[in-house]
C-alpha cells in the first residue's frame, strides 16, 4: 500500500475562499433585485396614482406628471408621461450601491403603464 503525505488544507483554502466570494455575489444580486423590485413598486404606484387623480379626465398627452410625485417618491428619478391620453407610463430610476463597495454605483430602472377606464 501506498503512503499518502501532505495536507488538505489548500484544500479547505480554496473551498472557503470560493463560499466567501460565492456570498459576496449573492448579497449584491439580492440587493440589486431589492433594489429593482422597489423601482418597480414606486413606479406601479406613480401610474395608478396619475390615473387615480384625475377624476376620469383623460390625462394631458406628453406632459411630465413627474415633478409633482417628487415629495411622495424617494427616487432618483422620475417621469410620468402620457403618449395617448389613455395610457400613462411611469419611468422610476433607483440608485443601486453596492454593499461591499466592489462596484460603481449604477442606475436600476423600472417602467409601468397604467391605462383609463372609461366610465
Amino acid at each position: 500500500m501506498n503512503r499518502e503525505d501532505g495536507s488538505i488544507m489548500p484544500l479547505a483554502i480554496g473551498l472557503s475562499a470560493l463560499a466567501v466570494a460565492l456570498t459576496l455575489a449573492m448579497c449584491e444580486v439580492a440587493t440589486l433585485q431589492v433594489t429593482h423590485s422597489r423601482a418597480q413598486s414606486e413606479a406601479r404606484f406613480a401610474a395608478m396614482l396619475v390615473i387615480k387623480s384625475q377624476n376620469g379626465i383623460p390625462p394631458v398627452a406628453e406632459l411630465d406628471y413627474g415633478p409633482t410625485l417628487s415629495g411622495l417618491i424617494q427616487a432618483s428619478s422620475i417621469r410620468v408621461v402620457s403618449h395617448d391620453s389613455k395610457t400613462v407610463e411611469a419611468t422610476v430610476c433607483e440608485t443601486w450601491q453596492s454593499p461591499f463597495g466592489l462596484h460603481a454605483d449604477q442606475l436600476v430602472c423600472a417602467v409601468s403603464r397604467s391605462r383609463t377606464v372609461p366610465v
